[in-house]
């Protein structure tokens, strides 16, 4: 037994079992069982993958183009052919591809068809390696554009030995093409998403995936908010002694609970963000600087409301997603705010009275 191998490819090639040339040999010019017979299920295996809750349709789950490798369980198919011929191999959709055009986001190639897996939400882009890919010298040439499902190959040529297929190699590349349900998504090992079909061998061998899909994200308990309504303190009109003025800082927090996020070194990172809206009779006055006007109710005037970060320094701007931190795999986390009256008027037209304001906001997970 003889092998054949190439630099860096982890894959044993078609002439791992060669058929000697000569006299003895005669090409059947077709594809046929050499041991075993089929088809063969092949299995993907692309491992526990997290999906930030609020990633956008498009968005690839987990790594682009994962490799993997299946073994057939020993089953060979053997291609002969003596260059009189042209034998074919047609990778096909198993199921109907996901309607398009859907936008490949964040990396996502638009090579081949997106396949519904059994997770709602999730598709799938397979791409096959050697000796599928048109590269292989002396194996099969494409007839597509590249050898991402779908893809139709062939061999016209003479080939010395008979070309043994037992193990397949690829990419998978999992998308998101919906909303996906909370918790932990198993992949159907069982639901055949490709199927392989040679010259004289049209059910060959089946490709299903395994492995699981989770949603990143956290939970809101009932009242989130260390302090709500948060105080800001009582200050007497005298105190605002010109337009920029600001009363000390009132800190309050956030909290997250229950969080999932991938536990893994390198996986996936799921970021928290936080928009913040005027809501109740509030109206933003300068968004960047994360100032807001007093509710309707309110009888002082001359003033408003300004959002700080942590640091009670830096404004956190109003109607649009900040970057808060990564959420960790397990647990809760606090997000830190501060709070102070900001003068918005001339120190003339500063009136005593009650001062209050309201604010909405909006976790996001991406």
């Amino acid at each position: 037994m003889s092998l054949k191998s190439f630099p860096g490819v982890v894959f044993v090639l078609a002439a791992n079992a060669l058929m000697a040339t000569g006299p003895a040999y005669a090409a059947s010019n077709t594809c046929f069982w050499g041991v075993g017979t089929g088809p063969v299920r092949y299995t993907a295996n692309v491992n526990a993958l997290y999906v930030p809750r609020d990633a956008q349709i498009g968005d690839p789950i987990g790594p682009i183009e994962q490799p993997f490798f299946a073994s057939g369980g020993g089953n060979s198919i053997f291609c002969e052919n003596d260059g009189t011929a042209r034998l074919t191999f047609n990778a096909s959709n198993s199921v109907p591809a996901v309607p398009g055009p859907l936008l490949r986001r964040n990396g996502v190639t638009t090579r081949g068809d997106i396949l519904p897996t059994n997770i709602a939400g999730v598709g799938a882009q397979i791409t096959f390696g050697r000796p599928y890919d048109g590269l292989t010298p002396n194996f099969w040439k494409l007839s597509s554009p590249d050898s991402s499902v779908p893809f139709d190959a062939y061999i016209d040529f003479n080939i010395p030995f008979a070309l043994q297929h037992a193990i397949l190699q690829g990419t998978v590349t999992l998308i998101k093409t919906g909303p996906i349900s909370p918790g932990l998504q198993p992949l159907d090992a069982g639901r055949e998403l490709v199927k392989g079909s040679f010259s004289g061998l049209p059910n060959a061998f089946g490709v299903a995936l395994s492995g699981s899909v989770t949603q990143a994200e956290c939970t809101l308990s009932t009242n989130p908010v260390s302090a709500d309504p948060v105080k800001l303190g009582d200050w007497p009109s005298s105190a605002f002694t010109g337009e920029g003025h600001a009363t000390d800082a009132a800190p309050f927090t956030i909290a997250l609970n229950s969080c999932v996020s991938d536990p893994l070194p390198g996986g996936t990172v799921t970021n928290a963000y936080i928009r913040l809206d005027p809501t109740a009779g509030s109206t933003t006055i300068d968004a960047s600087q994360g100032l807001f006007s007093l509710a309707g109710p309110s009888a002082a005037k001359g003033v408003g409301i300004q959002v700080l970060g942590r640091d009670a320094i830096t404004p956190v701007p109003l109607e649009t997603d900040v970057l808060q931190a990564a959420i960790p795999a397990t647990g809760g986390m606090l997000l830190e705010f501060n709070a102070r009256y900001y003068q918005t008027a001339p120190s003339a037209d500063v009136e005593a009275g009650s001062a209050d304001g309201a604010l909405g906001f909006t976790i996001t997970y991406k």
